[in-house]
């Protein structure tokens, strides 16, 4: 018997995600829209002055999944949880400073 394949389902885009990558743009930022991936991996990965950083847009009180979870628990680079396109642009700005 065949093993059993593996089912991902596409992730749905926060509502918020498109205004988010498009201040993150307007600043002069890289940006890969990763949120289709699933498994835990974070929505964007965002490239400001030399840095790389993943950010995870959550619209409202949202909430992160058990796998975005163990994604930020092992992940050993630079994440951000993101609400709005204010937050995303603030956080930029704080990792990019360091």
């Amino acid at each position: 018997m065949p093993p059993k394949a593996t089912v991902y389902h596409r992730r749905k885009a926060d509502a918020n995600q498109q205004e988010i990558v498009r201040v993150l743009l307007l600043a002069g930022a890289s940006v890969a829209d990763l949120h289709t991936i699933g498994r835990g991996i974070l929505d964007l990965l965002v490239a400001f002055r030399g840095h790389n950083l993943l950010m995870e847009i959550k619209d409202g009180k949202g909430k992160l999944t058990p796998s975005e979870e163990q994604f930020f628990a092992t992940w050993r680079g630079p994440t951000v949880i993101v609400h709005d396109p204010q937050d995303a642009l603030d956080k930029l700005y704080i990792f990019t400073e360091k």
